[in-house]
């Protein structure tokens, strides 16, 4: 949209509105916008549910059952609603991985290989909760492509 931030302040000053303006805080909240807004605005952060939170809608679920489910469907409360659809899950957790990585940090960063920051992002999300090095990361994906590996350029 031309002249976004414009808009966005241009509504912001009118009475009896309450503006909420979601998205990546990466985009959002810089540039112009924040210039703007100034010390105006207030930001929420969002995170996906704890399991404990998880299990507070299955009350009467088997806990092993359920921490299975919650790793699979995830913690964000959306999928919640999807009621068990695989499909609609998957397609919900893509889309917030597209915004993401994708958007906010690829094209944002103007990185030039795109499939080696995929295969980094894939072992990340596939050792979390392990400790990780760059030599760990260097050797691992080595050993699966069978070539050299360099660390990704950000501009």
């Amino acid at each position: 949209m031309e002249d976004f931030p414009k808009t966005i302040n241009s509504l912001r000053i009118l009475e009896n509105v309450d503006l909420y303006v979601t998205g990546s805080n990466a985009y959002m909240f810089s540039g112009k916008i924040i210039t703007l807004l100034g010390d105006r605005y207030v930001e929420i952060k969002m995170f996906p549910l704890s399991f404990a939170e998880y299990m507070e809608a299955f009350p009467e679920a088997d806990p092993a059952r359920k921490y299975k489910d919650y790793l699979e469907r995830s913690g964000f409360p959306q999928t919640l609603e999807f009621k068990g659809n695989k499909q609609l899950i998957h397609d919900y957790l893509e889309g917030i991985y597209n915004t993401i990585v994708r958007k906010d940090v690829l094209l944002r960063k103007n990185m030039k290989d795109s499939s080696q920051f995929e295969n980094i992002t894939r072992f990340l999300f596939d050792n979390i909760g392990s400790e990780v090095s760059v030599n760990k990361i260097l050797n691992t994906l080595q050993n699966e492509l069978r070539s050299p590996v360099q660390p990704p350029v950000i501009n």
